[in-house]
Formats: C-alpha cells, structure tokens, sequence
C-alpha cells in the first residue's frame, strides 16, 4: 500500500465517522437550548432533554429529570412525616377518602412489611397540603404512558 492510498483511506474513515459525531453534537445543543427554554418557562429543570422526544425517547423518560427534580423535597417530606417515601406515597393514597383503596405491588417480604407500615403514618391537614402542592399534574412533567399505552388503558389526561 502506498502513502497516497493510506491517507486516502484514513480522509474515508474520518469522513464515515464524522455525522454520528456531528449528529450528536447537534443533539446535545438542542437539548441544551430547549433544556434553557424549559427552565425559563417554568418547567423541570434545566437539564431536561426535551429535545429526546425528537429522537424517539418517550415523553416519561424524556421529562425524567424535570420529575427527579422533585425526589429531594418529597423525601424530606417523608422524614417530616418519619416514614420512608413509598409509606408516604401510600399514606396519601389512605388519606384521600374509604373509597380509594392501595394495592401496591411488592417483590420481597420487607418490602411487604414496610408497605404495611403506610397504615400506622398519620399526615394532618399542613402535611397533606405541602404535599399535594408539591406533587401534582402542574409539576410532574409529561404523560404518565406513552402514546400507544395511553390508547390501551383508561387514564387521565391533563392539559399542560
């Protein structure tokens, strides 16, 4: 092989390995732009990835970080209200009225315990506030399920 050839074949590899690079690239910088805008405007934070839904990802995993955001205040919530998050999330589920009834879904039998824990936490009125003012359809960031789930089950739909 001659020099004339090897760095023909070295312009070809770069060349091939260019537009994956640039394509992400181009990516990340409208997921930049559009992670700002949506911290502008109020909504999740501002590394979110809107610009995922673009590429495929769905809109809950897209608005993940927006949601994640969230965990920090709930889970000190939670040990205001001393119990762990998951008591707490079925605590408010009790507290809504006798004609909502749980049934979480468990793997292990601590966790079953700790689930039975939930029927012991006690929230007042203050408490359940906060907590509803935290965590709600205003700011929880997209659709619970994706497009062709929302079709196959009975669920809400909330305006954004």
């Amino acid at each position: 092989m001659n020099n004339d050839s090897a760095a023909t074949n070295h312009l070809l590899l770069t060349i091939e390995h260019f537009p994956p690079m640039l394509d992400t690239a181009l990516l990340l910088a409208a997921a930049f732009v559009a992670g700002a805008l949506n911290a502008v405007a109020g909504g999740g934070s501002f590394l979110t990835l809107p610009a995922s839904v673009f590429t495929g990802v769905p809109p809950v995993v897209a608005n993940a970080t927006g949601t994640v955001a969230l965990l920090p205040g709930y889970k000190a919530i939670a040990q205001e209200a001393g119990c762990t998050p998951a008591q707490l999330a079925l605590a408010w589920l009790l507290h809504q009225g006798p004609d909502l009834i749980p049934i979480p879904g468990t793997t292990s039998e601590a966790h079953l315990r700790e689930n039975m824990g939930a029927l012991d936490v006690r929230l007042d009125a203050a408490l359940l506030a906060r907590l509803d003012a935290h965590i709600n359809q205003r700011t929880v960031a997209g659709n619970r399920y994706g497009a062709q789930a929302r079709v196959e089950v009975d669920t809400e739909e909330f305006a954004n």
